[in-house]
């Protein structure tokens, strides 16, 4: 992915903040989230990747807390590489060097 793109990405990411209250995501097994709740887990998940950039191995559900990890990558303008939760991640560790799992 080039730079470009990923600043792309972390434009799109950052625009999310424009929907405030609407309902972002129905999670099966909770209450539904809204964009302005959805981007605030984003934003502290960005805050404790730090503000350097940095290339993150992502293992993810189909849950709440995944989807605001990804955001939260996208607005702090990280590379992602994604994987599913408890996946071996070995292989595409030893390959990439992710500075952030």
């Amino acid at each position: 992915m080039s730079l470009s793109n990923v600043a792309e990405l972390a434009g799109w990411a950052s625009g999310l903040d424009r929907f405030g209250e609407a309902v972002a995501l129905l999670p099966e097994d909770g209450p539904q989230v809204s964009y302005a709740e959805l981007m605030r887990l984003a934003d502290g998940f960005a805050a404790r990747l730090g503000g350097e950039r940095r290339l993150v191995l992502l293992g993810v559900r189909n849950d709440v807390a995944s989807v605001a990890a990804y955001l939260g990558c996208l607005r702090g303008g990280h590379p992602v590489l994604l994987l599913a939760a408890g996946e071996d991640h070995r292989r595409i560790s030893d390959a990439f060097r992710p500075d952030a799992v």
